[in-house]
């Protein structure tokens, strides 16, 4: 960590309640829901850039078995092998013969293929959804997946913490997501001076 006298950082998960368990902690819980039920495809919805990367990386401390993509996921895997992540083998649904039944099989897919026509080639599927969100009780019925496994790239709530205080900031803005709440907890209980910061999206006002 860089020292700084003044730090801005997001909060997109700027509460206690998020917390991360180690990657390979919840790729085997991946694992074993998929090698659970192997009567059935098994597709987990998850964020085609990154996430997805992350999934396939991590659960190759479990199998070498091939797994199959959107192709919205298939584009993007290219790229992370090209820079040499090493990641299980997969296959785009757009190149399975017609036909291919999915029994047994891992499919990844993002969230936008849920309940879509992309779906009606896996028969009664058990369906699962990696993300940081599913660490909110309600958040997996919410959304209508049976399974909810949390993973996610940002900083947990102790890791926020632990990167503000050891940038020795004097000053700390903090931006999207829970901004208020983090901002008030640095405050009030860390007494170090940090405030929210709006930040415009494309679209919104004059930038």
């Amino acid at each position: 960590m860089v020292p700084c006298d003044a730090f801005i950082t997001e909060a997109t998960f700027g509460l206690p309640i998020y917390k991360w368990e180690p990657g390979e902690e919840t790729a085997r819980q991946i694992y074993e829901w998929w090698q659970g039920d192997r009567d059935r495809p098994s597709i987990l919805f998850c964020y085609a850039f990154g996430k997805a990367q992350r999934v396939l990386s991590e659960l190759t401390k479990f199998t070498e078995q091939t797994v199959y993509v959107h192709g919205a996921i298939a584009a993007l895997n290219d790229i992370y092998r090209e820079q040499g992540i090493s990641m299980l083998p997969t296959v785009s649904t757009s190149d399975v013969p017609k036909g291919h039944k999915y029994t047994g099989d891992l499919i990844l897919a993002p969230p936008s293929g849920y309940r879509s026509s992309w779906m009606k080639r896996f028969k009664s599927p058990q369906t699962a959804f990696a993300s940081g969100w599913m660490a909110v009780r309600g958040a997996r019925r919410r959304r209508g997946y049976e399974r909810g496994f949390v993973l996610s790239d940002h900083a947990d709530w102790s890791s926020l913490i632990r990167t503000i205080e050891e940038t020795g900031a004097k000053q700390v803005y903090v931006t999207h997501g829970q901004n208020d709440v983090l901002s008030r907890y640095l405050q009030e209980v860390r007494n170090i001076n940090a405030q929210p910061l709006e930040t415009l999206f494309e679209g919104e006002g004059d930038i």
